[in-house]
């Protein structure tokens, strides 16, 4: 896949295959496109790093933009029962994500 600005963005197939991050169709209320992290992978995350993660966002986010013209996107998880390290990588990779 390539960027909007030219450059390769390589993923591993562990990343894409693991379920932890799902395009599932669905929309908020803005008609922004959700990316949903189902709670019953989140254990997968224990092990997970936030540049793991990081990665497999950029990744969904670059699709959408270069297929839907899509810029923003939502994300949709229920951390309720998730570790305290969990909503740590989770947060970590979704500032980095923002940031740029």
């Amino acid at each position: 896949m390539t960027t909007r600005a030219g450059t390769l963005l390589v993923i591993g197939d562990e990343l894409l295959s693991s379920g932890v991050l799902c395009l599932t169709g669905g929309h908020d209320l803005a008609n922004t496109p959700l990316l949903t992290f189902p709670a019953s992978t989140q254990s997968q995350l224990q092990v997970w790093t936030s540049e793991q993660l990081e990665k497999l966002l950029r990744h969904y986010v670059t699709w959408l933009s270069v297929t839907s013209h899509v810029h923003t996107v939502a994300c949709l998880a229920d951390l309720q029962h998730a570790s305290k390290d969990v909503i740590n990588v989770f947060v970590e990779a979704l500032e980095k994500v923002e940031v740029t």
